[in-house]
């Protein structure tokens, strides 16, 4: 059983780890895109700078989607960075129920 929650963690890991990579970039597209307009998106700035501020940081999504009604792209990209923030909420509890039930039942 140790070797199946081995590979558990590494692939619920992995997923958390994808997912929170997307955040960040869709976060950043939305930031220099919207807010910071004097600053482009540069490449090194695309797949660099990798700190967890990104993940919390407040970009004002709720007063962007009231400012631009119309902007169908921020609405994708709103609808995408809430639906990848639920996904990561839900890995991270099936790693942590996942981990409990294993304690309990005496595997780990």
């Amino acid at each position: 059983m140790e070797p199946a929650f081995v590979v558990f963690v590494m692939v619920t890991g992995i997923l958390l780890v994808i997912s929170l990579q997307a955040i960040i970039i869709a976060k950043k597209k939305i930031h220099y895109k919207y807010n910071d307009t004097s600053k482009k998106l540069t490449s090194f700035d695309y797949w660099t700078d990798y700190d967890g501020n990104w993940i919390f940081k407040d970009i004002g999504l709720n007063q962007l989607l009231l400012q631009n009604p119309e902007d169908k792209e921020l609405h994708k990209m709103a609808i995408k960075v809430k639906a990848l923030q639920y996904i990561c909420g839900t890995i991270l509890a099936v790693l942590f129920i996942g981990g409990a039930i294993l304690k309990i039942a005496g595997v780990l």
